[in-house]
């Protein structure tokens, strides 16, 4: 007897970034002046649709805080290099 597999699971692999690269004083500077703008961008795309409901501020909220940081995380680190193995 096995357990089945949920197929929701299938289609989101999580995205990992190069977050080694944040020891770097000048690239973490980046990172954080680069989330700040993005941040303050989509804040104020927000705001202009402010008619809904307060209920779904909490949700509106995490998502433009979530989008910010994949944003400036995909623009300023990115994805980590592998190191191949040599046998």
């Amino acid at each position: 007897m096995r357990l089945k597999t949920n197929p929701r699971d299938k289609g989101r692999a999580k995205v990992k970034y190069d977050t080694a690269k944040l020891k770097d004083e000048n690239i973490r500077k980046a990172f954080t002046i680069a989330l700040k703008n993005r941040y303050d961008v989509l804040k104020k795309e927000e705001t202009e649709q402010e008619d809904e409901r307060a209920e779904e501020d909490i949700q509106r909220e995490f998502n433009v805080m979530m989008k910010a940081y994949t944003e400036a995380a995909k623009t300023v680190l990115g994805k980590p290099r592998r190191r191949k193995k040599n046998p």
